[in-house]
């Protein structure tokens, strides 16, 4: 395995020599006959206390040179590394140092961290628990481990893991806010915003653990039945008392908890909640559909335009990391890597991405894509697909009145998770036949419907059952593919859907 260290030996004199007339502790060590490479090791690590990062590299790469199997030595190197950037090399250290001596569970911790920091979570895991196997107290692993299942959305295990990392040390403002946030997740919504008050007994400067207790506060008054105007008093006299990073106003607080309650099943304190927003927005499209929806008084068969403007104009900011990284969302991955297995190598193909959003499909299709089209109803999120300069075209318009007037000008439509606002199919099916030529592709996400045809769910989304994509699509096109898959998390938990690619007959 190849060090990272300076091997030459006319470098590594240089290094001394250069140390011995500009450092007076390291020319005293050495006169007093201390080894150089240990010399070089102490001054390395002083060096790094004092943030002389590239020369604290340097020192200890010589010293490494001389001492090539001093694990100690090699796991502060490896220290200096990641601080300098070079997480790989850091990791390839830190193992032979664990290769060459039985090592103490740190360089087992920093294992991990390397290796989680560079996305090796199994790596990440493997080491922590290698550490662990030798204190079972060992607070840094646990936390490692916890902060792992956490990433991959493993809420309870990571519950369990943060709580063993309390157990064994002090119980901080940041571990309690971790705490808070996996409680968040999971609806545990009395024991997050008690996690988050001790967060804030134990750093009360902190405004995002400020903001998260008046959050957690707030929802916890309404899901226990409080008026949702006197639980919002509170709030704003707890906002304009102590301002926090990320405070919410009052439009941003509703939508949240409303999403919240009415995502882990609490429908009745979401219905209230609900009534309030509509009573204090009586102009707001959204605060109108979501209403009726969770009301169970809404006919419609397609969520309405203004409503689809309204909420994704609004959420277009903070779209990409709240679906992709909160919720897992792989569809356009999935969507893409469906067609590229069903063209033929080296196609190049006019692509219409259908209600494309902020431009999640892009990457996935454009190596496939002589012409990239984007479409969508939503003017903030045709801004962001704009700056990933992917698409060839952005139109801002209607979908299926798009497709209608689009006849025989594309090879392929790809809709990731748009038929989940549209309950009738029928006419979607029809404009992208029109729309795509003889042979053409489409592929399209749905959430799994538990009753036959399409349901509408308090969501405000819709859900279809398989049997009506294959019915619904029948007269235009071919299933070339139809597989099972997880849509996103909701309420941490999975929720069914599936892909399908129809082939235009």
């Amino acid at each position: 395995m190849a060090l990272a260290v300076v091997g030459l030996p006319e470098h590594i004199a240089e290094v001394v020599a250069r140390w011995d007339t500009s450092d007076a502790p390291f020319a005293r060590a050495r006169q007093m006959g201390l080894p150089t490479a240990e010399a070089l090791a102490r001054l390395g690590i002083r060096l790094f206390t004092q943030e002389r990062i590239a020369a604290a590299l340097e020192v200890l790469q010589a010293a490494a040179a001389l001492a090539p199997d001093d694990p100690a030595l090699l796991t502060n190197l490896a220290i200096v590394l990641e601080r300098s950037g070079d997480t790989g090399q850091a990791i390839a250290i830190v193992e032979r140092s664990l290769a060459l001596a039985a090592a103490p569970g740190d360089s087992w911790i920093l294992l991990g961290n390397l290796k989680r920091k560079q996305g090796d979570l199994a790596g990440a895991q493997a080491a922590y628990e290698a550490a662990l196997a030798l204190e079972a107290i060992c607070p840094l692993a646990w936390l490692g481990l916890g902060l792992i299942k956490q990433e991959q959305s493993q809420y309870p295990a990571a519950i369990a893991c943060i709580g063993h990392c309390i157990e064994q040390s002090q119980a901080s403002a940041p571990l309690l806010a971790i705490l808070g946030q996996l409680f968040f997740a999971t609806g545990q919504f009395e024991k997050s915003r008690g996690a988050y008050a001790a967060a804030v007994s134990a750093d009360r400067q902190h405004p995002v653990h400020r903001q998260m207790q008046r959050e957690t506060l707030f929802i916890c008054a309404v899901f226990q039945g409080d008026a949702v105007g006197d639980a919002l008093e509170i709030y704003e006299r707890d906002r304009a008392a102590a301002p926090g990073t990320g405070d919410k106003d009052i439009r941003e607080l509703l939508q949240m908890t409303f999403g919240l309650l009415n995502a882990h099943g609490h429908k009745q304190a979401a219905q209230r909640v609900a009534a309030h927003r509509v009573a204090l927005f009586p102009t707001s499209a959204t605060a109108a559909y979501q209403f009726q929806v969770i009301a169970g008084d809404c006919p419609l068969a397609r969520a309405p335009d203004d409503y689809l403007v309204e909420y994704f104009n609004a959420f277009a900011g903070r779209f990409d990391q709240h679906l992709v990284q909160t919720l897992g969302y792989d569809i356009p991955r999935q969507l893409g890597a469906a067609l590229a297995g069903l063209l033929p190598a080296g196609s190049r193909v006019d692509v219409v991405d259908a209600g494309c959003g902020t431009g999640l499909c892009g990457p996935h299709i454009r190596a496939l894509a002589a012409t990239l089209t984007g479409v969508d109803l939503a003017p903030a999120m045709l801004d962001h697909a704009r700056r990933r300069q992917v698409y060839d075209r952005l139109v801002c318009a209607e979908l299926t009145t798009f497709l209608a007037n689009s006849p025989a000008s594309y090879d392929v439509l790809l809709a990731a998770d748009v038929l989940i606002y549209i309950g009738d199919l029928a006419p979607l099916a029809a404009a992208s036949a029109t729309a795509l030529r003889p042979g053409g592709l489409l592929a399209v996400s749905i959430e799994q419907a538990t009753t036959p045809g399409y349901e509408l769910l308090s969501s405000g989304r819709f859900a279809h059952n398989p049997d009506y994509i294959h019915a619904i699509f029948a007269p235009h096109f071919t299933v070339c593919l139809c597989t099972p898959t997880t849509v996103r998390l909701e309420a941490a938990q999975p929720v069914a859907g599936h892909i399908f690619v129809l082939r235009r007959v």
